[in-house]
């Protein structure tokens, strides 16, 4: 239980405003285990997006408590870099890869910048492989080109299926993931997501996504499921 406190994301009382205009207010209570399954949903414009960067450290809230186990965030705001790489991974509905590398090098950037090669798992990183690229087709050949390639020359579904395996192969304690499956085909957004959960069962991450998806909202599978409307949630 101890454990579990320590390693829990927990908001109380937040806010995030420009100017005048609130585009969360005093939001929470809200917390979250590395067991949970989390749905976030609610009309576009009601600061969903703006709630998992202020969640992830990468806006600074203008009040409240936003606290990565005893790691209050507001407070160190300036210093989470070294310490969101070991928490948070975060999957944007536009993929953020660094477009001078290939796609190799995008997969094992957070280990590197982390120092935590050590958690380089190939079985891992096969089954992702082999999820979303093998088994829609392509084959190992076309799929070691690929991952050669500088991903400026990738198709944005292919961007995609790269930034949801970097997220996941180092291993955070949380992902947050923001519309991921819109820019992936059809055929292989179901595959995708029976095993994003499964992954996530197995090594332990507490997985919070953003979705409108009729198919995702239907999910049984979530632990906890959050409408976002106008800056505010009901008590979760």
């Amino acid at each position: 239980m101890e454990t579990e406190k320590l390693e829990s994301l927990s908001v109380n009382n937040l806010t995030y405003q420009i100017g005048d205009k609130k585009i969360l207010n005093n939001l929470g209570p809200f917390q979250m285990q590395r067991t949970d399954l989390v749905c976030i949903s609610g009309p576009s414009g009601g600061g969903k997006t703006t709630f998992i960067n202020l969640l992830s450290g990468l806006l600074p809230a203008s009040a409240g408590e936003i606290k990565w186990g005893h790691h209050d965030v507001k407070a160190n705001f300036n210093k989470l870099d070294k310490l969101r790489l070991e928490w948070i991974s975060i999957i944007f509905q536009e993929p953020r890869l660094a477009k001078n590398l290939s796609g190799w090098e995008n997969i094992i950037l957070p280990l590197k910048l982390s120092g935590r090669m050590h958690l380089f798992n190939k079985a891992l990183i096969k089954q992702l492989l082999d999820t979303l690229f093998i088994g829609q087709g392509m084959t190992q050949q076309e799929l070691d080109a690929l991952l050669d390639m500088k991903v400026s020359r990738y198709s944005g579904g292919q961007m995609q299926r790269i930034s949801i395996i970097r997220a996941i192969i180092s291993l955070p304690k949380y992902i947050f993931a923001d519309e991921i499956l819109n820019s992936l085909e059809p055929e292989l957004q179901e595959t995708t997501w029976q095993s994003i959960k499964q992954i996530c069962r197995e090594y332990k991450i507490g997985f919070l996504l953003i979705t409108h998806n009729t198919y995702l909202l239907q999910d049984t599978d979530f632990t906890k499921k959050i409408i976002i409307d106008k800056g505010a949630i009901p008590n979760v």
